[in-house]
């Protein structure tokens, strides 16, 4: 069960206008047409933000990926290949072992999680361009193995690291296409058959399946941020629910439910920390002879007056009133000694005299008043939380033999 609130705690319905323009910005961009891939800016930030903080998460799996697929091309390349036949390889392909590793070392700071996007596009943009240049580096026994090593490359630098499509874009085929002009200034010996099946065939699958892969997750993107707001309204409508039942319909104050809640709380706390806990039980003198001559209605604004001048002096963030019942009120003072209690309800009985509500049928003034009774104990073991109750209530009854229209103090009677 849910722990009892406090009175500034009870739940109040959150303001909806923003969430209900997000909702119908969601629901247009649902309905959107297009090969687009950018939402507002609202929900793009949200996009990127959540996209880019699970990237981060799985880039460790994705290097262990790369350093195997690394080790498998050239396992392949020793045991298809004569040794003679390796030229310059045993030097160029551990450059690639650079890459994953400085991928590794970047993985395990906290950077990357701020900047994935252009960090793994440097780094994967390095490899693919090294990847492009590579089987123009090595003799034609192996360039095969390492035109089938781009293709890899690029489409794991698409489909592996979780770049958002204009990053991966970058990443994968701009940064490519860079390494030619490299190669023909250097006079290398370019395979453009090759070059067509392995980096463009590639780049272009990467791409086409990058960006339908990036629609599916923007709309389900979309879907789920529409689920959280509908789970969002249905939690503010439970939480108007539940201010609702814990409040007096007709005075705003909390009801008898809510008050037994609070003063088993209180009781609770008073015996853990030893500190005072006050009681003030409050009756309107003479109530009902003021609903026969004024009628109900005036009666129920007379109950309203009075709560709202019985709220003024409870305002601290402990401190609670709550309509018990009828024309009676209890208020809950945590911390409060029984002098202090005393000067707070001194204060009660001087705002509802203040009201000045006219009362012909009193027999105490010629206005509406109350009578209090006011019972302060530290919570024990010992004692029941009720006798606290009880002994408030025999001082209100103390005090209605005095006269009325004052407070009388449980002194000695607990």
């Amino acid at each position: 069960m849910k722990p009892p609130l406090s009175e500034e705690q009870i739940p109040r319905p959150m303001e909806t206008g923003s969430q209900a323009r997000e909702y119908r910005l969601i629901q247009s961009q649902l309905r959107r047409k297009g090969l687009g891939l950018t939402l507002p800016k609202q929900l793009e930030v949200q996009y990127c933000n959540g996209h880019d903080r699970m990237a981060a998460a799985a880039f460790g799996n994705t290097i262990s990926w790369a350093l195997g697929l690394f080790l498998a091309i050239g396992l392949m390349v020793l045991l298809f290949v004569d040794y003679a036949d390796l030229g310059i390889w045993p030097f160029s392909y551990p450059i690639f072992l650079v890459f994953i590793l400085a991928a590794w070392l970047v993985s395990h700071s906290s950077y990357i999680r701020d900047h994935y996007q252009p960090t793994v596009t440097l780094l994967a943009g390095l490899c693919v361009f090294f990847a492009v240049i590579h089987p123009s580096l090595v003799g034609q026994e192996i360039r095969t193995f390492m035109h089938q090593g781009t293709v890899f490359v690029v489409l794991l630098v698409y489909l592996g690291v979780n770049l958002r499509f204009k990053y991966a874009l970058l990443a994968g085929t701009i940064s490519g296409l860079l390494a030619y002009p490299l190669a023909i200034s250097l006079a290398l010996s370019i395979d453009w058959r090759m070059n067509a099946a392995s980096f463009f065939g590639g780049s272009l699958l990467g791409a086409l399946l990058r960006y339908r892969d990036e629609r599916r997750d923007r709309k389900l993107f979309l879907q789920a941020r529409m689920l959280e707001l509908d789970n969002e309204r249905i939690q503010q409508l439970a939480d108007e629910l539940e201010r609702l039942s814990l409040l007096d319909g007709l005075t705003g104050l909390a009801n008898r439910r809510y008050f037994d809640r609070m003063f088993e709380k209180a009781w609770r706390g008073g015996m853990r920390e030893l500190y005072p806990l006050s009681l003030v039980m409050i009756d309107v003198d003479f109530f009902k002879r003021y609903n026969d001559h004024y009628g109900h209605q005036q009666g129920d604004t007379c109950l309203k007056e009075i709560a709202r001048s019985i709220s003024f002096v409870t305002a601290r963030p402990h401190d609670l009133a709550a309509r018990y019942g009828g024309e009676e009120f209890v208020l809950l003072f945590p911390r409060t000694d029984n002098l202090a209690a005393r000067h707070l309800t001194t204060r009660i009985l001087e705002k509802i005299r203040a009201l000045e509500l006219p009362h012909g049928r009193s027999d105490c003034a010629e206005m509406v008043t109350v009578s209090a009774g006011i019972a302060t104990v530290v919570p024990s073991p010992e004692l029941d939380m009720n006798a606290l109750l009880k002994a408030a209530d025999r001082a209100l009854y103390r005090a209605k033999s005095q006269g009325r229209d004052c407070w009388a103090s449980a002194d000695g009677l607990l």
